[in-house]
């Protein structure tokens, strides 16, 4: 986690948008649901509670990575809803 702590397997909407290092002026929270209804990012639900597994999140700080790439390499338009 950006604070040192080491990060657990399934993190609060609040604790994965500090992993992610998301943002946003009003609620970073916002961010992380946008992300999850175009379906980029999958959300865990135990009963009503929504987490976000570790493994979800690099995975999609990979898929991210690799589009940046693509784009700074002049291939691709920047679209987060190609990956």
């Amino acid at each position: 986690m950006p604070d040192g702590r080491p990060a657990p397997y399934l993190l609060t909407p609040d604790e994965a948008a500090r992993f992610l290092r998301i943002d946003a002026e009003e609620n970073p929270v916002n961010t992380l649901r946008y992300y999850q209804e175009k379906k980029l990012l999958a959300a865990t639900y135990i009963g009503k509670r929504r987490f976000y597994s570790l493994t979800e999140l690099v995975d999609f700080v990979n898929r991210v990575t690799r589009l940046e790439r693509t784009v700074q390499n002049g291939k691709e338009n920047r679209d987060l809803s190609r990956f």
